[in-house]
C-alpha cells in the first residue's frame, strides 16, 4: 500500500490537485504514526488496520464539518 500511496501522492502533485494531495498526505502520516507508535512496535500494518485508520480520518473530517456548520463557517465546511 505504501508504494501505491506514494504514487498517488506524486500524481496529485503533478496534477496540482491540492485537496487530494492533502488527504493523501494525511493518510500517509496516519499510517506512519501507527507504525512508529509504542504499542505497535514490531507489528506489520495490515489491510484491516489501514481501513480502520482511514475510517477514523473520515470520522474526524465529518465531525469538523459539523462543527464548522454549527459555527456558521460554511466556507470552511465546504473545503
Amino acid at each position: 500500500m505504501k508504494k501505491e500511496l506514494d504514487s498517488l501522492i506524486m500524481r496529485a502533485m503533478k496534477e496540482h490537485k491540492k485537496m487530494r494531495l492533502e488527504a493523501l498526505r494525511a493518510v500517509k502520516t496516519a499510517f506512519m504514526n501507527w507504525e512508529t507508535s509504542k504499542e505497535n512496535a514490531g507489528k506489520e500494518l495490515t489491510e484491516a488496520d489501514e481501513i480502520q485508520i482511514i475510517k477514523k480520518l473520515v470520522k474526524q473530517r465529518e465531525e469538523s464539518i459539523e462543527q464548522f456548520m454549527a459555527a456558521g463557517r460554511d466556507e470552511l465546511a465546504n473545503e
